[in-house]
């Protein structure tokens, strides 16, 4: 059954390995991939020949010495001499200097070398029998064979006794000599010269079998079976371990290509965020240096030139990990219902942009579509005219497409007057980016010595592959001196939606209204860090319609004792996720929500975190969180919808919807240009909650536990623990 298995039931293994056929000893299809397994493996065949080797001289040794006390004859102990020189020799092989000159084809000469120590046996084996025979006739059995000197019938029945015992013993110590060859074969594992040498080695030792005079036709049967039986074991075990080795090997090999790339996306990834953050890092400094030269509450404006720079490197720290799973092509679109006139506006914030933005709600995946555009904007500031650079950003939508209603075409359009002294671009430097394999082409440089219009390289290669994996077509032009940087997909837009929203989407994000919403509400703030205490309390006294408001975080004292200290008396904690002291003293807020729940708070839980990914988000939500903000959230955005939540979960008293929602069609699918899986996030409501102009932002079913009664599962009780992030 082994072999069975081994020869036809890893049939699909051998295909997805692409390895050859059986005959061919299952070698990769690839030269240069069985070259580098080969390479691999060369260390432990020299190391499985030396220990064959040594091992089969002391055995040899071992069966030589004790006999020379004893007078068999000289052929008995020369018989000896092939069988050292054979173990000599691939010592010699197996170890520097021949080594060096004899790696290559040491697997060919070890198989040699076992077929011709199984002849060797075989040939002992005849002066084993009569020197063995000889010396029990004259010694053990000597008064008998005197005794009976006379009956020469009785003396012939001995000696074919004898004979016969004598003729097993040495056949099967022949065959037990062969283990050693067969451990060694299965080491080495499966290649042309092991396999011949699994088939011609049985076939001596049935040979000698058939040629023995005192075998009879049983015992040959038995034998034939025997050596049958063992012979399929080692090839099927000798399969089994080299297909073993190739799968760890093309596994070795699929985890050093991703982790190689994985690196190269972090680091490219890394520099882009390292060479933005600290432009806008610059940018804020410059403006609260020009600010506090002549500090004025009448004057703001350097200040809030500040704050939208800060605002661009906190959206460049989420895109970070966007450019590194891009770079992997492991990156899988999420599409959400966004507010076209809130994500335009939060893109230009701080930004001297003219914005032409439909008041509309459409699905798409607002992260990539951000980090495209934002790219777009930069180098629309950076490169183009100094003086005037005229940049737009404008969105156009064409009439519905088919019969699905509210599918249309939209595009998100950057404009910029061009450089006057830098080359125009050309469709040959534009189309080296869309295959990031290719290295871009320089452009001829210019009078000022500047080599291209778009030298953020590294940025629109991974603004490409953003619209690759979410299915959009990107262009970049020049025509005269206007510069146009276009992204054109398919997108649903909610009628329903769009229709009832007003003039200032910032005051109706949310569908629950926020005038229900109850005065001088007792909110709880745990955080560690200061400042984020001080803005988070300013926010909710500001927008929250109280000034009940207590926090706490300032030491791990506070901290631990948040649960007992709100539990009786609060209507809304917003939790920190990762809680700091220093050492190895730090918290983790999804535990203590997980406890609060259990301690009977009914209040409206949120967390307010640094990270926001997809796997995060799970995390928060699971843990019973109603809602989760990023720490780039305007505090007045993130108090209309907390306010909203608030008024659905506890006002209103509605469960957490633990079912997906009505999904919109998977445009991605259709547009059949991404290579990674697309989802749509779930369950949010096509009344607005959820639509945000940021991705900081979104409500995702929760466990089972916690839907319709509220509960939670238990869990211990939450306590001091080593960092986990």
């Amino acid at each position: 059954f082994f072999f069975v298995e081994s020869m036809f039931g890893r049939w699909q293994l051998v295909a997805d390995l692409e390895l050859e056929s059986f005959w061919h000893a299952f070698r990769f299809k690839s030269d240069e991939q069985e070259e580098e397994f080969f390479e691999r493996e060369l260390q432990n065949i020299i190391l499985g020949c030396r220990c064959w080797s040594i091992t089969q001289l002391l055995v040899y040794a071992a069966l030589f010495f004790p006999e020379v006390q004893f007078e068999y004859g000289a052929e008995f102990y020369l018989s000896f001499i092939p069988s050292f020189v054979i173990f000599f020799g691939a010592v010699l092989v197996s170890f520097p200097p021949l080594q060096r000159k004899t790696e290559r084809h040491l697997m060919l000469i070890m198989s040699i070398a076992i077929v011709l120590q199984s002849i060797c046996s075989i040939w002992q084996t005849q002066f084993f029998r009569q020197a063995y025979s000889s010396w029990v006739f004259d010694h053990d059995l000597g008064s008998v064979t005197q005794h009976m000197s006379g009956d020469s019938e009785a003396l012939g029945q001995i000696h074919r006794v004898v004979d016969k015992y004598m003729g097993e013993l040495f056949l099967n110590q022949e065959v037990a000599l062969g283990v050693p060859h067969a451990l060694l074969v299965i080491y080495m594992g499966f290649y042309r010269s092991t396999f011949w040498t699994t088939v011609l080695v049985p076939v001596l030792w049935l040979i000698s079998t058939i040629r023995s005079p005192h075998m009879s036709a049983v015992a040959v049967f038995n034998r034939l079976v025997i050596f049958a039986l063992s012979w399929a074991f080692v090839v099927a075990l000798t399969i089994h371990v080299s297909l073993t080795r190739r799968s760890q090997f093309v596994a070795a090999c699929s985890y050093q290509s991703k982790l190689k790339i994985a690196v190269e996306g972090s680091r490219k990834a890394d520099s882009i965020l390292n060479h933005t953050l600290k432009n806008t890092m610059a940018d804020a400094a410059g403006e609260i240096a020009l600010f506090l030269q002549s500090p004025s509450l009448d004057n703001t404006f350097h200040l809030q030139q500040s704050y939208a720079s800060l605002r661009r490197g906190m959206r460049s720290c989420r895109h970070r990990q966007v450019y590194w799973q891009l770079a992997m092509n492991a990156y899988a679109p999420t599409l959400r219902p966004i507010r076209c006139m809130a994500f335009g506006r939060e893109l230009t914030v701080g930004r001297d942009v003219q914005l032409v933005m439909e008041n509309v709600v459409a699905w798409f995946d607002e992260t990539l579509l951000c980090l495209i555009l934002d790219n777009g904007l930069s180098n629309a500031f950076k490169y183009g005219d100094p003086q005037s650079p005229n940049v737009g950003l404008s969105m156009a939508t064409s009439a519905p497409l088919g019969t699905t209603p509210g599918k249309q075409r939209v595009t998100f359009m950057v404009t910029n007057r061009a450089h006057p002294q830098r080359p125009p671009l050309t469709k040959a430097f534009v189309d080296s980016f869309r295959n990031p394999d290719n290295h871009p082409q320089p452009l001829p440089k210019d009078a000022l010595g500047l080599c291209s219009a778009m030298s953020d390289q590294i940025g629109l290669q991974h603004a490409f592959l953003a619209a690759e994996a979410h299915g959009m077509e990107l262009s970049l032009v020049q025509v005269g001196d206007q510069v146009t940087f276009e992204a054109q997909f398919e997108a649903q837009f909610d009628a329903d939606v769009s229709a009832q929203l007003e003039e200032d989407p910032l005051d109706n994000t949310c569908s629950d209204d926020p005038t229900a919403f109850p005065e001088d509400l007792e909110v709880c703030i745990l955080d560690d860090s200061p400042s984020a205490r001080r803005l988070v309390a300013h926010g909710v006294q500001t927008w929250g319609h109280t000034q009940n408001v207590r926090v706490f975080g300032d030491d791990p004292a506070s901290a631990q004792g948040f649960v007992d200290a709100v539990k009786a008396t609060a209507h809304i904690v917003i939790l920190d996720q990762h809680l700091e002291y220093g050492g190895n003293v730090s918290f983790l807020g999804t535990d203590i929500a997980h406890d609060l729940l259990a301690s009977g708070y009914r209040g409206l839980l949120c967390v307010r975190s640094g990270n926001v990914a997809e796997e995060d988000l799970w995390l928060y939500f699971t843990a019973g969180a109603h809602g989760v903000f990023g720490k780039d959230e305007v505090m007045r955005d993130m108090m209309m919808r907390i306010k909203a939540l608030y008024v659905r979960h506890i006002v209103k008293g509605l469960p957490v919807d633990c079912h997906h929602g009505p999904q919109p069609p998977n445009l991605l699918s259709q547009a059949g240009s991404s290579s990674a899986s697309t989802s749509t996030a779930s369950p949010i409501r096509k009344s607005g909650l959820g639509m945000s102009n940021s991705t900081s932002y979104i409500e995702l079913p929760h466990t089972a536990s916690r839907c319709q009664t509220g509960e939670t599962a238990p869990r211990p009780a939450w306590s001091p623990a080593p960092n986990l992030r």
